[in-house]
């Protein structure tokens, strides 16, 4: 899926490679049938993992996961400094609201695509007050033009530290992962906290 691709090129410069080299993390037998525990201290989180299914770490640091053979589901589990993300010298006066006003404030057809809808709701993230943006939009890509994408993306702002999940899906293709986003949710830990 093209657009999954594009929008993984734009999470890859928002987190601004949080380092030069993969840290690929470790696996262990998950808690969940069905489930291992994939842990990463790089960007300091853990999170069940469906067993089977392809993973790979990027460059930055983005722990990604993906069913088999599938080019149109993508998980994305992340965590960058929150002055990267903003564009700040520093993250003192930054607070999950003020946070949460920027996304908000880049959340247009420009910078996403065209027929940009969403919605934003308070939510939870590894025990964390956070927020949940829920929004569709049509690729502007010329090989998948009027393909609708669905994202459904959680974070939460922890010590200077914006920690994401991220779901993205075609419109045929988004309600058949409820229950695996519930449990990669659900797991997902900020280690040390």
């Amino acid at each position: 899926m093209n657009t999954l691709k594009y929008i993984f090129i734009l999470l890859i410069i928002t987190s601004s490679l949080s380092g030069c080299y993969v840290d690929n993390g470790h696996i262990q037998k998950g808690s969940i049938q069905g489930y291992d525990l994939y842990q990463n201290n790089s960007i300091n989180v853990s999170v069940l993992t469906p067993q089977n299914w392809e993973t790979q770490v990027t460059t930055g640091g983005v722990y990604v996961i993906r069913p088999p053979a599938s080019s149109d589901i993508e998980f994305y589990i992340s965590s960058s400094p929150v002055e990267r993300l903003m564009n700040k010298k520093t993250s003192e006066s930054i607070t999950l609201e003020v946070f949460k006003n920027f996304k908000v404030s880049q959340m247009n057809e420009k910078n996403y695509g065209s027929r940009l809808n969403f919605s934003i709701n308070k939510s939870e993230l590894s025990k964390q007050k956070a927020y949940e943006i829920f929004y569709t939009f049509f690729s502007s890509l010329p090989e998948e033009t009027n393909k609708k994408i669905f994202v459904q993306e959680t974070f939460t702002l922890v010590k200077g530290r914006v920690y994401r999940i991220a779901y993205y899906a075609n419109k045929n293709t988004y309600s058949n992962y409820q229950k695996e986003l519930k449990i990669i949710k659900d797991s997902y830990s900020i280690l040390g906290n």
